[in-house]
């Protein structure tokens, strides 16, 4: 918690420094922009991440192998696992109830999204599904189906998984391939519709995976997934949830997709979904992956790269090639949280190059 604590004092003395460089920079705005810089702004980037991953690697060099709980959180120190009593904050929306209940129609009632974004006429669908009763924990969906009726019968579903691991599906729905965009004007944060969704061809389902990320939680330290079967199970109970909220999509080709970390929960469904064909029922035509960060000792080799195209020096190229090699091993070592440390410096590094 000191810990915590300290870091959330870093980030507020951090902002109104930043906030004061980027008032600063108004009058050299048009250099700063100009495409001579870019190669500059890049390479900047790319120091501060070597920089900051520096720091990270040495922090975890300082921890024994045996607090690995402690490590992994440490590594997001503004994550509180405990929540914060609200007033305006409602109970969540279990729907799980509802469909054992055979109340399909009620459920669809109450999940239904109203009055929270304009445009209005985006419609979509929201809540929870139990995918363990033992520790109460729940899988956090967001669900558009196609607006066009036509497209609403025959577009594809495609299941939208996000990375991290731990990232939340919200950063696709309001910035990659959901239905809104969120900018900031210069006051305020603003949402429209976003012209170039996927949700113009097709039924986008999010969802928050595994339990722990976004807004899907568990009342129990053992509901949280330790490996990538358990990770597949939670998911795969969910989509014969959602099915059997919405058994018109049933009929529609079904594709996974997912992007960097992501990728691993994609296969672990997938696979649970071909191998269980009879008992899934589910219409899967394939899968399709960005970024994804699935054999991280191929993926550590940025060094070389970044060297060759002009973004860093020789020096910062070895310092980089030291950090991968010490990746790589403790992968072979099978020192995973101390892997991990790096792969948070290659995604860090992937944001520039």
């Amino acid at each position: 918690h000191r810990r915590a604590k300290t870091c959330r004092c870093a980030v507020r003395n951090f902002a109104p420094a930043m906030a004061a460089v980027t008032s600063g920079r108004t009058g050299r705005q048009q250099g700063w922009h100009s495409p001579a810089c870019g190669t500059m702004r890049a390479a900047f980037g790319i120091l501060v991440c070597c920089a900051a991953g520096c720091c990270v690697w040495r922090r975890a060099a300082c921890l024994s192998s045996e607090s690995t709980p402690l490590y992994l959180r440490s590594a997001y120190p503004l994550w509180d696992p405990e929540t914060t009593p609200s007033h305006s904050a409602a109970e969540p929306l279990l729907l799980t109830p509802y469909l054992r209940n055979g109340q399909i129609l009620r459920a669809k009632q109450l999940a239904k999204v109203a009055d929270v974004f304009r445009p209005h006429r985006v419609l979509s669908y929201s809540g929870y599904f139990t995918v363990s009763d033992e520790h109460n924990s729940n899988l956090f969906f967001w669900f558009f189906p196609a607006p066009c009726l036509y497209h609403s019968k025959e577009a594809p579903l495609i299941l939208w998984l996000e990375g991290g691991p731990g990232a939340s599906t919200a950063f696709s729905v309001f910035k990659e391939i959901g239905p809104f965009n969120c900018s900031f004007d210069g006051e305020n944060y603003v949402i429209d519709e976003n012209p170039l969704s996927w949700h113009n061809n097709n039924s986008l389902l999010f969802i928050d995976s595994p339990v722990g990320t976004g807004f899907s939680f568990t009342e129990h330290i053992d509901g949280y997934a330790t490996n990538f079967s358990t990770v597949g199970e939670q998911l795969f109970e969910a989509l014969k949830q959602f099915y059997t909220m919405f058994p018109e999509q049933r009929i529609n080709p079904f594709y996974i997709m997912a992007e960097s970390y992501g990728g691993k929960f994609a296969l672990a469904l997938a696979s649970l979904i071909h191998n269980e064909k009879i008992l899934a029922d589910i219409k899967m035509e394939g899968i399709a992956i960005g970024n994804g960060f699935l054999d991280p000792e191929t993926l550590l080799c940025y060094g070389d790269f970044l060297y060759q195209i002009g973004l860093i020096d020789n020096n910062t190229k070895q310092e980089i090639n030291r950090l991968e090699s010490q990746g790589k091993k403790a992968i072979h070592d099978k020192h995973y949280v101390d892997a991990f440390y790096v792969s948070i410096i290659k995604n860090m590094f992937d944001r520039y190059h």
